[in-house]
């Protein structure tokens, strides 16, 4: 059978269109796989892409929305930030710790947080990248403060995406202090309202030292003040005393040590008097004793005194048991009595020296004075007191004398001549004994005039001895019919110039008569009639018989000196009472230069600096304070209890750990203590030096009179900027305070000791009684010490070191606004310029729902 040609032809044809049929399909379906497959990895990667995304937007959500659930841990942990602005990247604490809802901020990078379950890697990591507290003007106006998070986000497969994201947080503030104080020291190195009593301190001071009541010292307690010392009530000691600056004691001045001398380099006020004295008392400028003498007033023999520019004494004056010295011959003193002299030993007067006295407190001279400058013995105004040379007494001035009482040298023995002025001198009371029997028994340089008076003549009889004259001779008054006479016969008449052949002249005044011829009752002669004359020369009447001149040495007569007209001074010698008795007061800042000291002022004249940690006038500081309790003693690394402290990192890890917290202000720690605590270290061991900053606030006003004993080992500072301020208030006691190494030797703290706790009910202020490195002692304290309660008492013991030091409480005032509040300023000024600060120390304006946050921009 013979094949068709054409129908094979179709048949391939067929089979052609089959096969791309097939291959077509194929080929779509292929296609349609590889599409698929495509789509498939597009759905992926979109899905991570969105997840890595969603991660980093949750997180920053979740940051803001960890930060609003508790504004008051938000303030805390942003201040953790703020404090570690100048530490390296790698120690700040920079990144949010996620935990409970909330969150902390820890220097180590913490990995990313988990959003995700099971095998999905999705997660966050944010740390804080800047904050602005707006530098010293803090933020206080409610405008915000603009913080930038980095978020990392993590999507379900590990890819990452980065945004930074800057907000206004609303509702935390960087408030400023405005009760700050920017400057100034405290006006004492050494302040104690109260009393000093029984005290066996040792103290060393730089600075000025304020006592409001009295003080008591014992001998094992010299006191060294490089600065001025102001003290309310007595001053009472067996030790030595050195003052380097004025010096003001309001009640009594005893030293009753030998030993213990008293050296006050520049002026001393005495508002009492001295007391009993058995050492020498140095006064550098002016010494003004104020006060009346007390019933026990003893000077020792070998108790001399020595004022370097003006004595004053303003009541009673006293005997004074040594040599009593005032000024130099290079620079010559004044001194001022104002209720009589007597000297208790010799004195000697370089300068001028002007009394007052009246008849029941005369000058009593028993002891050799010699005054080198003018002399004026003067009437106050009430009548003038007695000047009597009597014992052991003489008298010598270089220059003009003045005595306006009645001038008596009854003295029979002793060197002449027992009265010598070496210008001229005036006796305007009359002379009314010579008792040494020496033909200069008086001597006088220049003029010299005489007013008698009824009861001290110018001459009464007998004189026993003679004066021996300068230049001329003035006088008036009363006289005696022995005027003039010589006090033993053929010997020099009673009155004479010492140079014959210059005769000078010679002049008086007879009231009213000049008769030398007259009867016996003529005015101006004497009443009494002797019908023998004195010393076996002729003559009844002061100018009748006799030599003539009655003035050996003059070239006048007694008829020729005669005169009607009342014999004066034109020009005194020395001036009156009104004139020349001018004491510089130490009340007058242009005159003994103690404007430093209110020298006569109240104790209210010097109030107390204070201290304050409250909301209101030390908000943030207060704030930050933390209650020291037993969980924060464990969780700070402290296995012992308060009441027996006996590890001696004690006060560092307690710092450590509060900066761990972001507790700390400006670097200070804030604790309270209002349980008892007492150190229990084992003999020989001290705490470590602290190497922070601290306030301590013992308060214990709830409880009632817990104390803080420090066993005499209170930590020294590591260096001058680890400050520490203890605040002692309210119903607790500090007790046995000294500053110590750690091996117990004697220890510097930089800082400030304050104690403002009322004792009127609870005995007194121990401050140290313990044995540190082997002697009682405080220790060294740059800064300054303040018993700041009126009724508080010290019994201080030991041996202690105060250095008043600027820098200490700038820091304070700086770091601590608010704080610390001066009544008296060393800078001047009181407290400081006041000046506001920011106290770079954020604060929550409520503890809830009062946090917002308004964006700024991201950042991809």
């Amino acid at each position: 059978m013979e094949t068709d040609p054409s129908a094979k032809s179709r048949h391939g044809v067929a089979m052609m269109v089959v096969l791309g049929v097939v291959i077509f399909f194929t080929m779509m379906g292929f296609m349609g796989l590889e599409i698929a497959m495509k789509d498939s990895q597009v759905s992926g990667s979109l899905l991570d892409i969105k997840s890595k995304e969603s991660a980093a937007w949750g997180g920053l959500n979740l940051t803001l929305g960890a930060m609003q659930t508790s504004p008051t841990n938000t303030a805390t942990q942003l201040q953790k930030f703020i404090a570690d602005s100048s530490v390296t990247p790698a120690n700040k604490r920079q990144w949010l710790s996620f935990s409970g809802g909330t969150f902390s901020l820890v220097a180590s990078d913490p990995g990313f947080f988990p959003i995700g379950t099971g095998g999905d890697k999705s997660g966050i990591k944010v740390r804080i990248v800047s904050m602005n507290i707006n530098g010293t003007a803090g933020v206080n106006d409610g405008s915000g403060i603009p913080i930038t998070l980095e978020c990392t986000g993590q999507g379900r497969n590990g890819q990452q995406l980065k945004i930074l994201a800057t907000y206004l947080m609303l509702g935390l503030d960087v408030p400023v202090q405005i009760a700050a104080t920017t400057g100034g020291t405290p006006a004492y190195a050494l302040y104690l309202n109260g009393n000093l009593s029984n005290s066996n301190v040792g103290t060393t001071v730089v600075g000025n030292v304020y006592i409001g009541g009295s003080f008591t010292g014992n001998v094992a307690g010299p006191q060294v003040i490089t600065g001025s010392l102001k003290v309310n009530g007595s001053y009472t000691a067996n030790a030595s005393l050195d003052v380097s600056g004025n010096a003001w004691i309001g009640g009594d001045v005893s030293q009753k040590n030998a030993a213990g001398t008293m050296v006050f380099r520049k002026s001393l006020g005495i508002g009492g008097a001295f007391g009993e004295l058995a050492t020498t008392i140095s006064v550098g400028e002016y010494l003004n004793v104020y006060g009346p003498k007390p019933a026990v007033a003893n000077w020792g023999a070998s108790a001399a005194l020595t004022v370097g520019k003006q004595l004053y004494f303003a009541q009673s004056s006293q005997s004074i048991g040594g040599v009593l010295t005032v000024g130099t011959a290079a620079n010559p003193a004044k001194a001022f009595f104002r209720t009589g002299f007597k000297p208790g030993n010799a004195a000697i007067f370089y300068g001028d020296f002007y009394g007052a006295a009246n008849t029941t407190q005369p000058y009593d001279l028993t002891q050799a004075v010699s005054i080198n400058g003018n002399a004026g013995f003067l009437d106050p105004g009430a009548g003038a007191g007695q000047v009597k040379l009597s014992g052991a007494g003489k008298l010598s001035v270089t220059g003009n004398a003045r005595f306006d009482g009645d001038f008596n040298q009854s003295a029979v023995a002793g060197t002449a001549p027992l009265l010598s002025v070496g210008a001229s001198a005036e006796f305007n009371g009359g002379i009314s004994a010579i008792g040494l029997a020496s033909a200069n028994a008086i001597s006088v340089g220049g003029k010299t005039f005489v007013q008698g008076t009824a009861t001290a003549q110018v001459q009464s009889n007998p004189f026993s001895g003679a004066l021996t004259l300068g230049d001329s001779l003035l006088l008036s008054g009363t006289f005696s019919h022995a005027f003039g006479q010589k006090y033993t016969a053929g010997s020099v008449n009673k009155w004479k110039f010492a140079v014959a052949a210059t005769n000078k002249a010679w002049k008086y005044y007879a009231t009213g008569n000049c008769n030398t011829t007259t009867s016996v009752g003529a005015t101006g002669f004497a009443t009494t009639p002797s019908s023998v004359g004195s010393a076996g020369v002729s003559g009844v009447y002061p100018f009748f018989g006799g030599d003539e001149p009655r003035v050996e040495g003059s070239t006048t007569s007694n008829a020729s000196a005669c005169s009607t007209t009342p014999v004066s001074l034109a020009t005194h010698y020395v001036p009156n009472f009104a004139t020349a008795f001018k004491p510089l007061s130490l009340l007058d800042p242009t005159g003994a230069a103690m404007a430093a000291l209110d020298t006569i002022g109240a104790q209210a004249s010097n109030p107390p600096d204070t201290l304050y940690v409250d909301a209101t006038h030390s908000p943030t500081v207060n704030s930050k304070m933390k209650t020291l309790t037993a969980p924060i003693l464990t969780a700070a690394g402290i296995t012992c209890p308060l009441n027996g402290v006996n590890d001696p990192n004690f006060f560092n890890k307690l710092f450590t750990y509060f900066g761990a917290q972001g507790w700390l202000v400006n670097g200070y720690m804030v604790i309270r203590v209002n349980t008892a605590l007492s150190v229990n270290l084992a003999a020989g061991i001290g705490f470590t030096p602290f190497n922070g900053k601290a306030l301590w606030v013992l308060d214990d006003e709830t409880r009632g009179w817990n104390a803080v004993d420090a066993k005499g080992i209170w930590p020294a500072s590591a260096g001058p900027t680890n400050i520490q301020v203890i605040h002692v208030i309210n119903k607790m006691k500090l007790q046995n305070f000294g500053v110590a190494t750690a091996t117990r030797a004697v220890g510097t703290m930089y800082g400030f000791v304050y104690y403002g706790a009322d004792l009127s009910s609870n005995g007194y202020y121990t401050a140290a009684d313990m044995d540190v490195g082997g002697s009682t002692t405080l220790g060294t304290l740059m800064g300054g010490m303040e018993i700041a309660h009126k009724l508080g008492t010290s019994t201080l013991v030991g041996k202690l070191s105060i250095t008043s030091t600027p820098a200490v409480f700038t820091d304070i005032t700086s770091n601590l606004p608010g704080v610390l509040h001066l009544a008296n300023s060393s800078g001047g000024g009181g407290g400081g310029s006041g000046t506001p600060i920011s106290t770079k120390t954020l604060v929550a304006r409520s503890s809830s729902n009062s946090l917002q946050f308004v964006r700024v921009g991201e950042f991809r």
